[in-house]
């Protein structure tokens, strides 16, 4: 599920079997929403939010509402 980060402008992917990466604020609008997502973990990159690892989001699917 997309949530909002703690952090101001982050975005998080929670997965149910645990996990969290940051997908960024281009997401914002799939807040509350479950997903499908295809990408890669951005190894190597420094980020302000610390709630997981960056994902570079290749494609999203919206499953509608959590």
């Amino acid at each position: 599920m997309v949530e909002e980060g703690v952090e101001l402008g982050a975005v998080v992917l929670r997965v149910e079997a645990g996990g969290t990466w940051l997908v960024g604020p281009a997401h914002r609008h799939l807040v509350g929403h479950r997903v499908r997502v295809r990408g890669a973990e951005r190894r190597g990159v420094l980020t302000t939010a610390q709630q997981g690892p960056p994902l570079a989001v290749e494609d999203v699917e919206d499953l509608g509402p959590a």
